[in-house]
C-alpha cells in the first residue's frame, strides 16, 4: 500500500459507511417485512453410493481401473463392509465369494487383488504413502479400506 494514498482512502471509507448506515433502516425494514414462512432453500444433500465411495477410495490411492483386481477389490470391500467376519476368513470364505461373483476361481481373485494393491504401493501417491509404509497384506488393505469408508460416511 502507498502511505500517499491512506488518506484518501480513509476518506473513500467512510463515505462508503455513511451510505451502508444511511440506508441500513431501510434493509432492517425490508428484512423485518418479509414474511417468517421464507426460509432459506437449502439443497438436498446427495446420498453417494456405497459403490460410489468404494470406487472414489480405490481411485483415491491410485487404482488401475484397467485391471481386474480393482474390480475384484470394489466387490470384496462391499462383502466385507456388510460382514466383518469375512475378514478373518478370507480365503475360505471371501475369496470364494468374490470368485463366485465374477465367474473365476478363488485363487485368481486373491492374484489379482494382491497385484492391484501391489501396482497401488509401486505408484505411492501421496495419500497412499501417508496410509501405508510398505504394501499390506489383501486382509490389511481390506480392513483400512473399510474403516477409511466408516469415516468417510
Amino acid at each position: 500500500m502507498n502511505p500517499t494514498n491512506t488518506p484518501q482512502i480513509l476518506e473513500d471509507l467512510k463515505v462508503t459507511a455513511e451510505k451502508f448506515l444511511a440506508i441500513y433502516p431501510e434493509i432492517c425494514a425490508l428484512v423485518a417485512a418479509q414474511p417468517a414462512t421464507t426460509q432459506p432453500v437449502e439443497p438436498e444433500p446427495t446420498i453417494e453410493s456405497e459403490e460410489h465411495r468404494i470406487s472414489r477410495l480405490l481411485q483415491t490411492l491410485g487404482a488401475p481401473l484397467h485391471i481386474k483386481g480393482y474390480r475384484y477389490l470394489s466387490t470384496a470391500i462391499q462383502m466385507v463392509s456388510k460382514d466383518h467376519l469375512l475378514l478373518f476368513a478370507i480365503t475360505k470364505e471371501l475369496y470364494p465369494a468374490v470368485a463366485k461373483a465374477h465367474d473365476t476361481t478363488p485363487s485368481r481373485v486373491e492374484r489379482a487383488i494382491r497385484h492391484a494393491i501391489g501396482l497401488m504401493a509401486d505408484k505411492c501417491n501421496d495419500f497412499y504413502a501417508k496410509s501405508f509404509d510398505d504394501q499390506p497384506t489383501n486382509s490389511e488393505f481390506l480392513a483400512w479400506c473399510v474403516e477409511a469408508l466408516k469415516f468417510q460416511a
